[in-house]
């Protein structure tokens, strides 16, 4: 399949600089923050069409970092040398403004199941804001120096790294049945009705009571800790592979593992339930730098290095820590994304890694290291020189959306979901997020050397379903 380009955002709304962007959870909306204009923030529909353009209220500073909460609809940014974190909420079309004490923000993160918004401060300490009651909790004395970086389990708790070389584990008070319904229903449309009653029944009979942790009085309570050599840079969780994927469930408990990147070609892999050191994974020098990692499949590890190279590891069993597959689709890697989509059957029906690289976007098979030379993405060529900071899938790998240091967002199509109807010798098919083709089958002998003719036909919102009549098509 030729990837298909969906939608492509240029120097008009952003300059010839880079652009920093996030898809909301639905991929529905698309955060922009470009470099040329670090205080304002853009925010276009799945089509690309602009819908709001929110300055904010520091005008001179520039955004370092931003995140949609999981319905969507709440964008939380904080900026450079602010000592604020602004909260937009896109269905009022209001910002709100959160004070910090005085201490500026150095991390956010949204819980994955909940309205819970982590902020850690350059002074260590951790502020708990809950978007739904709009109440603010200040934890005091999390950490001793600048929190860094940090991640949300699916169990509530709150992984933190900071620079005084520590990791911490904490919980939140969040509610028992709220958060594993909201997950349940994050992609209805992947389960049949009896596999749902299935997995509902299961969940709530016995996930609950073994994996979420209701907090007692004190708010933000640290479980464990442990300290590293050096301090953490980045943390991912592997809790990641089964956010918004409600049939992952189905496999079983959730994770306790995590991997912290504590230096350019360093990775230390945790166990949180002991909050113990697993195994720290480095591999050849001559890889390079890694350039970006992450969780896929059944808890292995992906790693991308600057040399090119793509590494795939085990994060159990007699291989933990080693190189399984290894392959090298570019010369030198600029940005890397991982995407794991679960199977009805079990296991997991794509298992992809996109890199950039070399002037084009590979995707790669990560059942077998195997590099898909017919979903490559050229840069156009006014890019050709541009270099590739942002890259992510959405939509459960039905999307893949980059930028250009030139100062363009491009979003492409990676699969499609099958939908399809047909009726006598008419037939019609999902052929794009918003295109419907249809077209009649005729018998070999009646074609006369030519092929049937294909309509495509754009529609207003995304179908749900397709329906084929006499004379029209319904969708």
């Amino acid at each position: 399949m030729v990837l298909r380009q969906l939608l492509k955002l240029k120097e008009e709304y952003f300059g010839s600089a880079t652009v920093m962007f996030r898809w909301n959870s639905s991929a529905s909306r698309l955060a922009c923050v470009p470099a040329a204009r670090p205080s304002n923030v853009f925010i276009f529909d799945s089509s690309g069409e602009i819908e709001r353009d929110v300055p904010l209220d520091d005008r001179t500073s520039p955004v370092s970092s931003f995140q949609w909460d999981t319905t969507g609809n709440v964008l939380a940014l904080i900026q450079k040398g602010v000592v604020t974190v602004s909260i937009y909420h896109f269905d009022e079309d209001r910002l709100e403004t959160l004070d910090c004490s005085r201490e500026e923000p150095s991390f956010i993160a949204w819980n994955m199941t909940g309205p819970q918004l982590a902020i850690g401060t350059s002074k260590g300490n951790t502020i708990i804001y809950h978007s739904k009651t709009a109440k603010m909790q200040l934890i005091a004395g999390k950490h001793g120096r600048r929190i860094a970086c940090g991640a949300w389990t699916l169990r509530g708790h709150l992984l933190l790294g900071s620079d005084d070389k520590i990791i911490s584990l904490s919980k939140t008070r969040i509610s028992p049945l709220e958060d594993p319904l909201r997950l349940l229903s994050a992609n209805p449309s992947s389960l049949s009705r009896d596999s749902m009653v299935g997995l509902l029944h299961r969940y709530m009979n016995q996930a609950i009571p073994a994996v979420f942790e209701v907090a007692g009085d004190i708010e933000g309570e640290t479980l464990r800790q442990t300290v590293l050599r050096s301090a953490a840079m980045t943390i991912r969780v592997a809790d990641e592979i089964l956010a918004g994927n409600a049939a992952s469930f189905g496999k079983g408990g959730l994770s306790t593992k995590c991997c912290v990147r504590t230096g350019k070609d360093t990775l230390m892999l945790l166990e949180t339930g002991a909050m113990s050191i697993v195994a720290t994974i480095k591999f050849s020098q001559k890889y390079g730098s890694i350039v970006d990692y992450g969780w896929f499949g059944d808890e292995r590890l992906c790693i991308g290095y600057s040399g090119g190279q793509v590494v795939v590891t085990p994060t159990s069993g007699d291989e933990i820590g080693q190189e399984i597959f290894k392959c090298k689709p570019a010369s030198s890697l600029d940005a890397l994304s991982l995407c794991s989509v679960p199977s009805k059957a079990g296991g997991f029906s794509v298992l992809w890694a996109a890199v950039a690289g070399d002037g084009c976007i590979k995707i790669v098979d990560l059942r077998d290291c195997r590099e898909e030379t017919e979903r490559t993405i050229n840069y156009e060529d006014d890019d050709k020189a541009g270099v590739v900071s942002g890259l992510t899938f959405s939509r459960g790998g039905q999307t893949i959306t980059f930028n250009v240091s030139t100062g363009c967002v491009y979003s492409y199509l990676a699969r499609l979901p099958l939908m399809f109807e047909a009726r006598g010798n008419t037939v019609a098919w999902l052929s794009s997020f918003r295109e419907i083709t249809v077209t009649e089958i005729v018998d070999r002998k009646q074609r006369s050397g030519k092929n049937a003719e294909k309509v495509k036909i754009e529609c207003e919102v995304e179908p749900a379903i397709i329906g084929v009549g006499p004379r029209h098509i319904a969708a």
